[in-house]
């Protein structure tokens, strides 16, 4: 038995270098999805640090621990795995009088202050080219030994006394240098700092920050700490005992108390990798398969020759078989090293879209070792076919030279119908949610039904050629009739595309982007606020309105055309030193008896799903506070809610009948009035007795404006003051402008409201002060860039899969191309005949890729929504959104690019040849 599997190796290796090219072309074909899942595989082992890695790169490698006074009385630390920290209260709130870690570690620890929130702390002003920015600007010691092992210095030395130390990001955003000046606000004046150093914190690559030893003068309340000794639980314990919070490395590994949402996130995040290795393991085994069929039909002669001197149909199929496992490993090999070099080169491009530094370089040898023997073992899968072909070959044909175009089998297409028919019969009959493995099933049925179609929808494409020019019209009618080799080659661009389709679907619909884009609902293109320190009303009012003139006369030199509307806070004062708070109070009919409650059991949470007032998101479920915001005008409100047209103008005519709006609809009663419940605080935070309820009319406006907002127009303000509460008015105005606001009219706009007198970084108590701010801090487009790189990345993939499965059909069809020249037909139509068979595969194989593509993420998200559905708190689930980017890229430009390389380097002349006898 050895002797017969080394001779069908010897004739396999014999075979694969004495057709270098299409052995070549063959392992490529295999090794383009292996060189992607290496390449990923490698960048997110490297970026996903583990929790002690991570804490490392929080708080350095000479401190012990990061330490934050939270608390003036004991607590309960919950979690240590992440900077934030969840924690608890005790039941002893005996104040503990420590304010610092010192009093409480052993003889010989240090301290140093410092904050783990170094990119989003202490912002300050600096003077720009454009005007005034403002950045967060610490000021501990970088001298400090603690500090230093957190940073990396990129260029330059440690910052003395008046000297400055920038992050990269700034200095690329505001284009400093060593040695340049920068101008930072101090009190009431500018003071330059020389910039000594450029640094980075490996968490914060991406985000501007300075750091100018003694800059901020406050009581410190967090540190890094050293200890003589290893840092132990008994030291975190009476850290806590304190009312100190303790993050660091040596205690990273502690079990923590995941909440509600990181149990569902772990739960999908593991459904959807289970997914996502069969899918790709799919889609190599549907991509290598026609590699082998269509190497197989060029090897018939050999074969034959085989057969005519005794070697049997299991022979034969031995020999194709070690083949495929050979090119399976020559793939392996190949593909996993262009990966983790592909990785290696481009790590710092993907740290920077992380936005951290990887800790190390990992190349993940288990993963690696796991996806060889894939790629053997689906080179012996994608063989399989072949070897059957191969094993039943017509000796007499193959020997003297005849082509058997052979018929189409029917029970091919037919299977395939069957097997998409069962992959629907499972999705409606509900056997997706029984989990990955059921779900992967379902989608190897639909695309391998797909897949054994496309004989048959090939066939029926041909027929349209009478009606094309000569070119195209001979491409299709010999795809037609060499169904055997278009086929494969079809359904290996049909993978690759319908892979890149599910993954970007995936991604443009996952629930933390529909999150974000639903609580976005400010409309304005920027607002500002206007604050006043006085303690009198009158005076407040007088400073304010002084404020609001200024800014107003000269915004029209900024900005063009601004048309500004109030968007006020309101800020309620009942009596002296007494505030109070509105609280909407949900009548009694319309309350979910389930909401408040934490750590609901499963049975819970399927009852309350089943029961209709139960609405409650994992946005809005621990939401216990309301903000009241006045209206004075319809602009306002259109830019608060986004509404236009007839429903901007009947909520308005609502509103200015003293009706307010609210986003729940089941805050209001049977008579259209929602009740507000008044609590009383002192001015030290504990709760008065005496509550108050008011009932006004309401309306609901649902998802356009955010769920705690209620939007209040002056007819409630009127009845409220009336009625003796002392309302105070946090001025806030949304402005509308035809100019374009970037980062260099922000900046502008701070100049002159510092210009005016009334930074909100002055220290001043005779006037108001202007602070100017986005509507909303819009992240970057993070969608976008994941689209466009899973486009790009699939594009280059798909493209190579074009070229090599037309190189395989275009070798087959050589002789069909000698003929052609040999009745007279001249080079260009052989190149372009070359062309369009590129283009028939290209095409066919991207539109059935898009539809499998589509059809696999229905499969998807129908499976994870179910899993999404029985969970309470409802959580967003999956939208059905098209990339329309994608698809433009792959139905247009993936085959004109195809079509383009292929005629460019076919080719034109091509010698006539006798039959011969190799």
């Amino acid at each position: 038995m050895l002797t017969r599997i080394r001779l069908s190796y010897r004739l396999a290796w014999r075979d694969i270098k004495h057709n270098l090219g299409r052995s070549i072309l063959a392992a490529v074909l295999l090794a383009l999805p292996i060189i992607g899942v290496s390449y990923g595989a490698t960048v997110y082992s490297s970026l996903e640090s583990s929790d002690t890695d991570r804490a490392h790169q929080h708080v350095g490698h000479e401190a012990d621990a990061y330490v934050h006074l939270v608390s003036e009385s004991p607590l309960e630390q919950k979690s240590f795995d992440s900077q934030y920290i969840h924690w608890e209260t005790t039941s002893d709130e005996t104040p503990s009088g420590i304010t610092h870690p010192l009093d409480v570690l052993p003889a010989g620890a240090s301290a140093t202050p410092f904050s783990i929130n170094v990119a989003y702390s202490n912002l300050s002003n600096i003077e720009t080219t454009d005007g005034v920015a403002t950045v967060p600007i610490s000021g501990f010691d970088m001298n400090d030994p603690l500090i230093k092992g957190v940073f990396t210095y990129r260029d330059g030395k440690t910052p003395a006394s008046g000297e400055a130390a920038i992050s990269t990001a700034m200095a690329s955003s505001f284009d400093l240098k060593v040695g340049d000046e920068l101008s930072v606000m101090d009190d009431t004046d500018f003071v330059l700092h020389r910039v000594a150093a450029i640094v980075e914190h490996p968490r914060h690559i991406n985000d501007t920050f300075a750091v100018i030893p003694g800059h901020t003068e406050h009581e410190a309340t967090s540190w890094l700490v050293s200890l003589p000794s290893d840092l132990t639980r008994s030291h975190v314990e009476d850290l806590n005992a304190a009312g100190m919070t303790v993050y660091a490395p040596s205690m990273a590994h502690l079990p923590s108390e995941a909440s509600m949402m990181d149990s569902s996130s772990s739960n999908e995040a593991i459904s959807v990798l289970a997914l996502l290795v069969g899918i790709i393991i799919l889609q190599i085994v549907l991509l290598a398969g026609p590699a082998f069929a269509i190497s197989a039909k060029r090897r018939m002669r050999d074969f034959a020759m085989l057969s005519a001197n005794g070697a049997t149909p299991g022979q034969i199929r031995n020999v194709v078989l070690s083949g495929g496992i050979a090119l399976g490993a020559l793939a392996a090999i190949g593909g996993i090293a262009l990966g983790v070099g592909l990785a290696a080169v481009t790590m710092p491009l993907a740290e920077m879209i992380a936005g951290h530094r990887a800790s190390s370089f990992s190349a993940w040898p288990t993963f690696h070792i796991v996806v060889a023997l894939v790629a053997v073992g689906t080179g012996l899968l994608a063989s399989l076919v072949a070897a059957h072909s191969a094993a039943k070959v017509d000796v007499v044909a193959a020997l003297t030279g005849r082509r058997s175009l052979g018929k189409a089998r029917k029970r091919w297409p037919i299977i395939g119908l069957i097997l998409i028919g069962l992959a629907v019969a499972f999705i409606v009959l509900g056997a997706l949610k029984q989990g990955p493995a059921v779900v992967l099933a379902v989608v190897a049925l639909f695309q391998i039904g797909l897949v054994l179609c496309t004989s048959i929808i090939i066939a029926g494409i041909s027929k349209l050629g009478s009606r094309l020019s000569l070119a195209p019209r001979i491409a299709l009618r010999d795809a037609g009739r060499n169904r055997s080799a278009t086929a494969p080659a079809v359904a290996a661009v049909m993978a690759v595309v319908a892979a890149g389709i599910a993954i970007t679907m995936y991604a443009l619909t996952f629930p933390g982007y529909t999150d974000f884009r639903a609580s976005q609902t400010h409309h304005a293109d920027f607002e500002y606020s206007i604050y006043s320190s006085a303690a009198e009303p009158e005076l407040e009012t007088e400073q304010t309105s002084q404020a609001q003139t200024d800014f107003v006369a000269g915004l029209d030199e900024y900005v063009a055309g601004p048309s500004i509307h109030p968007i006020h806070l309101i800020n309620c004062l009942s009596e002296d030193d007494v505030h109070c708070d509105f609280d909407i109070k949900r009548p009694e009919a319309n309350v979910c008896p389930y909401d408040g409650q934490r750590d609901l059991s499963q049975e819970d949470q399927l009852a309350a799903l089943d029961h209709p007032l139960c609405v409650a998101t994992l946005y809005t479920y621990f939401l216990d506070y309301t903000s009241l915001r006045y209206v004075e005008d319809k602009e306002g409100l259109s830019a608060l809610s986004g509404l236009a047209g007839d429903e901007l103008d009947s909520t308005w005519s609502a509103m200015e009948a003293g009706a307010v709006a609210v986003p729940d609809e089941l805050d209001i009663d049977a008579d259209g009035n929602v009740t507000f419940s008044v609590d009383r605080y002192q001015e030290h935070g504990d709760k008065a007795d005496s509550i108050d309820e008011i009932s006004v009319r309401a309306i609901a406006l649902g998802d356009a404006i955010e769920y705690h907002q209620v939007l209040v127009p002056s007819a409630m303000i009127e009845e409220l003051t009336s009625d003796g509460f002392q309302l105070r008015l946090h001025q806030q105005f949304a402005v509308f402008t035809d100019t374009e606001i970037d980062d260099s009219v922000r900046q502008a706009l701070n100049s002159y409201v510092m210009n005016l007198g009334y930074s909100s970084f002055d220290d001043v108590a005779d006037r108001a002060t202007i602070s100017v701010h986005p509507a909303y801090d819009a992240p970057l487009d993070e969608e976008l860039i994941i689209m466009w790189a899973i486009a790009i990345i699939t594009l280059i993939v798909a493209l190579g899969a074009t070229l090599v499965a037309t190189g395989l059909v275009a070798a087959e069809s050589r002789r069909d191309l000698r003929t052609l020249g040999a009745v007279g037909a001249t080079p260009g139509l052989r190149r372009k005949l070359s062309l369009w068979q590129a283009g028939v595969i290209s095409i066919l194989g991207s539109i059935l890729g898009v539809v499998a593509g589509v059809g696999i993420f229905a499969v998807i998200i129908a499976a994870l929504n179910r899993n999404i559905r029985t969970a309470y708190p409802i959580e967003t689930t999956h939208d059905f959104a098209m990339p329309w980017l994608f698809l433009v890229l792959a139905l247009i430009v993936l085959p004109i690019m195809a079509m383009l390389i292929t005629g460019t380097f076919t080719r034109s002349r091509l010698p006539s040849e006798e039959r011969r006898a190799d």
